[in-house]
Parts: structure tokens; C-alpha cells; sequence
């Protein structure tokens, strides 16, 4: 029973990603002709770097955080935080950066998409859906897990119960019970206002909310049938949108929305913790999405 315990403090995706670390341990013992686990830091070392063969720096660090988890689970002394292994990870970094490509979303060109959605063979409902996918995505910061349904991991996805319009007050309080990073029970709460008629998040949510079906499903955005609008869906939308759009499809993602609504906040002069705090972010690593 503990071990299910213990089990059930991990997310399902930081369970599935930290399930990797026991083949990658395996097929390098099998290299060194020694065991991989328990080991010392200087093996420990050895491993990150023969991983950087097959991963990108982002991918080794998650991956030793599978390991030191491993380490700590079994209440052995972990390798992992040593100034070796931290150098080798360092090292690791500054010899193959990880660069960023998704491009933010301006408010032109939010705008431009809005307009373009409007403008295509969808059905009234379809387009009222997007646009206030899109604005809401923007403005509140969300990742596409919170605003999409259907994954494994489903759990952060904004319930309709959750969110509050206030017509008066012009705005629209959105609760989230737990996300990416969260304790279980957060109840942190992302803020619309009210923007510009043509790109406003208030707006254009609230005549979603209008049309929305009712559904056995309790997640906000859905299909006019009452199913799930899926990650699929969307980012294919989207990119149809794009390319309608005339703007670029390869850089541009659903993640752009994110990162555009970071850039926007900073550019309005609200300092690094407060769009920390906005976007839900743990650590200050959001500071690369922020783009000038």
C-alpha cells in the first residue's frame, strides 16, 4: 500500500517520463561492465554524458531527476547533486544550447488570427469556439493541456465550474484546482479582462459560453456535439488558420500563444514575479519566452 502511496504523489506524465530512466540505466551498465545504480557520482557522471549521444540537454536533466528520485525513493545518498555530475550537466548545456524557436504571438497578429477564423467555411459555432480558444490562451497564459481535452493526463484541463463571468465588473475568473507543477489542491486563479472589442478575451469567451452545448463532459471547451475538443483539433485549426492567415506555420504553435501573452505582460511593465505568478511557472526559466 505505500508503494501506491508514494505512486500517487507523482503526476501520471512525471510517472511515464521517470518509467525511462530503468532500460537507460540497464543498457549502460551493460557498456561499462559495472552496475549503473547504485553508483557513485563520477559513474554517475559517465551516464549523463553517454545520454547526450541520444537526448538534448533539456531531456538529460529530466532524466536525472528520474534518477535522483530513485536514489532518494531507496534512501541512498544521491550522486546526482554533486559538483561532477552538476558540471557534466553544465558542460552538457553550454556545448549543444537548447534554443527555443516557437515564435510569441503579437496582438496584430492575435488580432489577424481572430479575423482570419471569422472569415473561413467553419460553422458559427466552430468560429465563436476558436476565437475564444485563442484569446483565452493568450491572455490567461495557458498551456494547451489546460485548454484542450482527451489526453492521458487530463487532470489540469479548465472545467466549466471553474469559471466565473462577471459582465459588470468585465471580467472572467477562471479557478485552476491543480496544474503543471501545482500542489493538489491550488485553486490559483487567472484573471481576463476586458480588452479591445475585436481581441477581447471577456467577449469573445462569453459568446462561447453562450453557445456551449450541454455535455457529460465538464471541460470548458467542446464541440458543438458536446465532445472533447482534442490537442489534435486545435493545433490543426490552428495551423489552417495560419496558413489562411498568410503567417508562418513552422514557427508559430499553439505555444506561441504562451509565450506572446508573456512578452505582452513584460512589455506592459509588469515585473518577473508577477508574470511568474501569471503564467504559473515554478522556477524563473519562463524569463526565455520573453521575447523583444
Amino acid at each position: 500500500m505505500l508503494n501506491d502511496t508514494l505512486k500517487a504523489a507523482l503526476a501520471p506524465s512525471t510517472q511515464r517520463t521517470y518509467m525511462k530512466i530503468e532500460p537507460l540505466l540497464d543498457q549502460f551498465a551493460a557498456e561499462i561492465g559495472q552496475p549503473a545504480f547504485p553508483t557513485s557520482p563520477s559513474i554517475t557522471a559517465l551516464f549523463a554524458q553517454s545520454l547526450a549521444k541520444k537526448y538534448k540537454p533539456s531531456s538529460i536533466k529530466t532524466l536525472m531527476s528520474a534518477l535522483s528520485y530513485k536514489y532518494k525513493i531507496r534512501g541512498y545518498d544521491d550522486p546526482t547533486s554533486s559538483f561532477i555530475v552538476r558540471q557534466t550537466l553544465r558542460g552538457l548545456s553550454r556545448l549543444q544550447p537548447t534554443m527555443d524557436d516557437r515564435r510569441p504571438l503579437t496582438l496584430e497578429q492575435l488580432r489577424h488570427l481572430l479575423q482570419t477564423a471569422s472569415q473561413q467555411p467553419f460553422s458559427q459555432y466552430h468560429a465563436c469556439l476558436f476565437r475564444a480558444m485563442f484569446t483565452t490562451a493568450f491572455f490567461g497564459l495557458f498551456r494547451i493541456s489546460e485548454i484542450t481535452g482527451g489526453s492521458k493526463d487530463n487532470n489540469h484541463t479548465i472545467r466549466i465550474q471553474y469559471v466565473n463571468l462577471d459582465l459588470q465588473k468585465g471580467t472572467i475568473i477562471i479557478t485552476l484546482p491543480s496544474f503543471k507543477h501545482s500542489s493538489n489542491t491550488s485553486n490559483h486563479q487567472v484573471t481576463l479582462f476586458r480588452q479591445n472589442p475585436a481581441i477581447c478575451p471577456v467577449e469573445h469567451l462569453a459568446a462561447y459560453l453562450h453557445m456551449r452545448p450541454q455535455s457529460s463532459h465538464s471541460e470548458l471547451f467542446l464541440q458543438q456535439d458536446g465532445s472533447l475538443v482534442t490537442r489534435h483539433h486545435f493545433t490543426d485549426t490552428l495551423k489552417h488558420c495560419l496558413q489562411a492567415a498568410g503567417m508562418d506555420t513552422t514557427l508559430t504553435k499553439s505555444h506561441s500563444f504562451r509565450i506572446g501573452g508573456a512578452t505582452l505582460a513584460a512589455k506592459c511593465g509588469m515585473s518577473t514575479e508577477q508574470i511568474r505568478i501569471l503564467g504559473r511557472w515554478r522556477s524563473s526559466a519562463f524569463t526565455n519566452y520573453i521575447r523583444f
